[in-house]
């Protein structure tokens, strides 16, 4: 077997510029020494950044120093550890119905996943109705239907939501509702990105890495045009849920990070509204009106809060 594969981090982007600053040609031609082991936790420090142009380049950068890895976005109003929603603390319904918020600790987060199975049938239905080309992956792998129910927010998964998007990521990032002024952007590397894949199929270095990458808009209905709009990835650790007893921390994706960019938009002039606008609310979260898929999940999945605050769902009558 070759040379493991390594991963260039923000810190090389740094020192590239300070080559660059003192026209340090020969330095520049090897930057072999920034070279990093993948999945190996560091404590970068956050990139600034003021326009989404300056952003931009700097991911080129990155992009093209990772040749062998492919890129991935999120973006966050605030900087916080990559979990997916079901290792986080707690958890609310998408809607107005129950205005409890669910514990995800301790034997609450078994409960949570002991439920998904439920959840999972009733989004297959809605899927089915609408039609669904090539649907038999639906039925019998656990992944799309996930991603399903966790783009929609249905119900807590072992998924998060990254994007091969970098200007999605930056919308997200300062606010797709009232614009805030700052917000961070996430870049990870991940060895590749599946079409769709069965939690078996993973191959010898998606094991070895411990990571797994889906592209939602190959899993998902032509109807789901969230995830087609926001060009989703969902991305978990492997293997998937093979043991509740580790820690919410095992399932951390932060490690997979190389670079934390800090978006700054004091003026208002972080987007170029020609070149480069911010995406609308409606261009990544379309409402119950312009996404039908979206209305009749929310029809199907109702949810119900006991006495305890823990959350059930309605299963049909």
């Amino acid at each position: 077997m070759g040379k493991d594969k390594g991963v260039y981090r923000s810190p090389t982007l740094t020192h590239w510029k300070k080559l660059e600053a003192e026209h340090d040609l020969c330095g520049m031609k090897d930057l072999s020494d920034f070279e990093c082991p993948f999945d190996e936790e560091h404590a970068d420090p956050v990139v600034k950044v003021t326009s989404f142009l300056k952003l931009f380049k700097k991911v080129s950068f990155l992009s093209v120093m990772n040749k062998r890895w492919t890129l991935l976005f999120r973006g966050q109003e605030l900087q916080a550890p990559l979990k997916p929603r079901l290792f986080r603390t707690h958890w609310k319904p998408p809607d107005d119905d129950a205005a409890s918020v669910a514990s995800l600790e301790g034997d609450e987060r078994r409960y949570f996943w002991e439920s998904l199975p439920l959840v999972e049938e009733l989004a297959l239905g809605v899927v089915k109705k609408h039609g669904l080309p090539r649907w038999r992956h639906f039925d019998s792998r656990a992944l799309p239907r996930w991603a399903i129910v966790q783009h929609y927010e249905l119900w807590p998964t072992p998924l998060l939501d990254f994007s091969t998007s970098l200007r999605v990521a930056a919308s997200f990032a300062l606010g797709v509702r009232p614009t805030p002024r700052k917000g961070y952007v996430y870049v990870v590397c991940v060895p590749r990105v599946r079409g769709d894949m069965d939690l078996e199929d993973a191959d010898a270095e998606e094991r070895a890495r411990k990571v797994l990458a889906v592209r939602l808009n190959s899993v998902c209905p032509p109807s789901a045009l969230r995830s087609h709009l926001q060009e989703g990835v969902m991305v978990s650790r492997y293997p998937v849920m093979d043991d509740l007893s580790h820690s919410a921390d095992h399932q951390d994706l932060s490690s997979l990070v190389i670079a934390t960019f800090k978006l700054v938009d004091k003026k208002g002039e972080f987007w170029d509204k020609v070149h480069f606008p911010r995406h609308s609310q409606e261009s990544l979260l379309p409402s119950l009106e312009q996404d039908p898929l979206l209305r009749d999940l929310r029809e199907a999945v109702r949810y119900r809060p006991d006495p305890s605050g823990r959350i059930h769902v309605v299963k049909p009558t």
